[in-house]
């Protein structure tokens, strides 16, 4: 409604200043956009359309009709002839607005080309598309930090209003996807995570049976319903996101305190889920999706929901949270630990024995590196989340840019570089150590070692007002990865805290932990590491002697994820939307799995310094469907075209693309998790 519009909160952007100053209301913006598609939508009904002036709407709101009038209108005049604008109001009234959008797109532009010559009706158009644009503009990139425009949109009012759940489901489900993960925010209490997980998978699983094909549409449910392995698989994953941080007044504040205290809660009611979930039973659970003679075949079936939720991501702002502050909760849900499954005596899959006797490790899913003021500091995070979340084989990254990027390329396009006092410490002591690991390989970084030491002095004394050495700043960085509320050893605590707090030699780690406290929770170091700095003079000449040092950084990160066998989810649509590149063919997927293998021999294009071994694992995905205008299919078209400008060797395309399918399907089955069960006729209860 108007009130709402009017109080609704929108990130600022540097191009809308009209916006920003409250010159043009966002609301009356709205206004327009809704009369140029009503309008646009009565020339696709035929009727006579007057000149109308643009500039009075903003006078005249009552004036203007809602677009349910349009439908009532519709309804009254009868069908249309046109079978794609029938289905067009069909899906608007049942609120599948991504297939109403896009055919109202074909519909308007059929329409225009019949009548080219109504002025009126160009204007309309003109006016829709100018508007529309300028929303993109608040979902997507602005100013090189795509990704903070983006976050501050997905969590506003406006994106929540088109929400829809069951417009999600389908808009997935009827592109031909088979395998997905559904992403769902974290809770603080048990009841409302279960509600979440069994509120999703009823919406899924009925669109699932629904997008069927309809001539067996009896026999398919019994199918699904009756069959531990359905044609379409899914599994959730907790979606926590980055959050700002309230700013510390006082030393006895630490850094992140509320959303910390906020994490530990919700990584609690998420495990006893995991660990307390009873088995339930499938006739109840679709005692109201389906029909009722499935009740005789359903009465053996059980599930295991909790087994569904396969996988833990951290998204959002990276220039908002550090990576330090999800650690704890990772640790925790991420411990070993061993339990029987309490209905173990009664239902196996097919087979008698007990399946599962070990509570899964939850994968990680983690963004890192796809937002960054500095490239460097890109790649310090995402050596952040691999070290401090312990990430293993099949846990994935996502996006990754700032290992992908030709930092050339960065340099050109970052016309203003700038970053904090205390970013810029992490960045030179980080640096310097990766420094000597590559110095064998790379005599640049031999070179530049006393050059990053000198500035590591300098800015440390103006944060910190004392020359620490660069060792015990190293220690201290590396020592975030712990909970700085429990990391007394001397208390025990329960499990969360045994899980979280630091458990190496404190006397060993003196300085360092002095520097972690005076980090955490000192004032004037808090204010002085928050002073902004600008490194760039705007003539594209920083870094001239570092761009190559940063390069091989790269290469030397990206070896370290191959290693390990970590996933990169890579993302091309979005990484074009809300990143650094222009077109395709500049995409990070093609150094970190060339087409060709001889681009890795060492020297070639993607080894120039020999630091590298292999590809690297990635998965393609779509990111968030209700946003990027694209599917997983049109995903692997877009790479093959791009692989085009790299190669004329169509085979070696084929092949490459089949490859990367292949991992995907690989992380994905590995990730999975068997949650159906059959009861066994043993004569137990």
């Amino acid at each position: 409604n108007k009130k709402e519009l009017k109080n609704l909160n929108l990130p600022r952007l540097n191009e809308m200043s009209l916006i920003n100053s409250k010159v043009l209301e966002f609301d009356r913006l709205l206004r327009v956009l809704q009369f140029a598609t009503q309008d646009i939508i009565k020339q696709m009904l035929g009727f006579e359309l007057e000149n109308i002036e643009y500039e009075n709407i903003y006078n005249n709101f009552n004036k203007i009709s809602t677009f349910d009038n349009i439908v009532t209108l519709y309804e009254n005049t009868g069908k249309s002839d046109n079978i794609l604008f029938n289905e067009m109001i069909n899906y608007y009234k049942k609120g599948k607005y991504y297939k109403f959008g896009f055919l109202f797109n074909i519909l308007m532009f059929e329409c225009l080309f019949k009548n080219e010559k109504n002025l009126y009706f160009d204007k309309s158009i003109k006016i829709f598309l100018h508007i529309t644009n300028i929303f993109r503009s608040y979902m997507m990139m602005s100013q090189n930090i795509g990704l903070t425009s983006f976050s501050e949109f997905n969590r506003s009012s406006f994106k929540k209003k088109f929400n829809n759940l069951a417009d999600i489901a389908d808009t997935i489900i009827s592109s031909g996807t088979t395998r997905f993960e559904v992403k769902f925010s974290p809770s603080k209490d048990v009841k409302d995570l279960k509600s979440k997980v069994t509120k999703f998978k009823k919406v899924f699983d009925k669109e699932i049976i629904k997008n069927s094909t309809e001539v067996i549409k009896t026999k398919y449910e019994t199918k699904y319903l009756n069959s531990n392995e359905s044609k379409i698989k899914y599994h959730f994953c907790i979606h926590f996101v980055r959050e700002k941080d309230r700013k510390i007044k006082n030393s006895n504040q630490i850094r992140y305190y509320s959303l910390r205290k906020k994490l530990q809660k919700q990584a609690i009611a998420i495990d006893k889920l995991l660990k307390n979930q009873r088995i339930i039973s499938k006739k109840d659970f679709y005692k109201n999706l389906v029909y009722t003679e499935f009740e005789e075949i359903l009465k053996n079936q059980y599930m295991d929901l909790s087994k569904l939720i396969t996988t833990i991501d951290v998204a959002g702002d990276e220039n908002r949270t550090p990576p330090e502050v999800f650690a704890p909760v990772i640790k925790f849900l991420r411990r070993d630990l061993k339990r029987i499954d309490e209905f173990k005596f009664n239902i196996v899959n097919g087979l008698k024995g007990n399946r599962f006797l070990e509570n899964h490790r939850l994968r990680l899913s983690i963004h890192a590196g796809e937002d960054f003021n500095h490239i460097v500091t890109g790649m310090r995070r995402i050596d952040e989340v691999i070290e401090f979340y312990n990430m293993k084989e099949y846990d994935r990254i996502g996006h990754a840019l700032a290992i992908g990027i030709d930092p050339k390329l960065w340099v050109y396009r970052n016309k203003d570089i700038v970053l904090t006092k205390q970013e810029d410490l992490d960045n030179l002591v980080w640096m310097y150590f990766k420094a000597i690991e590559i110095s064998d390989k790379v005599p640049i970084a031999n070179r530049l070692k006393d050059q990053i030491l000198g500035e590591i002095r300098a800015i440390c004394k103006e944060i910190y007002n004392e020359d620490y050495q660069v060792y015990d700043l190293y220690e201290a960085w590396k020592l975030r990865e712990y909970c700085p509320i429990y990391f007394d050893e001397e208390i025990e605590g329960d499990e969360f805290i045994k899980a979280v707090k630091f458990k190496g030699d404190r006397k060993k780690y003196k300085k360092a932990i002095e520097i972690l406290n005076r980090y955490y929770r000192d004032y004037e170091v808090y204010e002085k590491g928050n002073e902004i700095i600008k490194l760039n003079d705007g003539k594209n000449n920083l870094f001239k002697n570092e761009i190559e040092f940063y390069e091989a950084l790269q290469d030397y990160m990206i070896e370290k994820i191959a290693k390990k066998k970590i996933y990169i989810e890579t993302n091309p649509t979005s990484n074009i939307y809300i990143g650094f590149f222009k077109i395709f063919k500049e995409h990070p997927i093609f150094r970190w799995v060339p087409i060709n293998w001889e681009d890795l021999k060492e020297g070639a294009k993607y080894n120039k310094f020999g630091l590298r071994n292999t590809r690297v694992n990635v998965c393609v995905n779509t990111d968030d469907p209700m946003i990027m205008p694209t599917t997983l299919y049109n995903e692997y078209v877009i790479l093959e075209n791009a692989a085009k400008k790299h190669t004329d060797d169509v085979d070696k395309i084929k092949k490459w693309l089949h490859a990367i399918r292949k991992q995907g399907l690989d992380v994905f089955d590995n990730t999975h998790k068997h949650y159906e069960y059959v009861k066994v006729e043993s004569g137990l209860d």
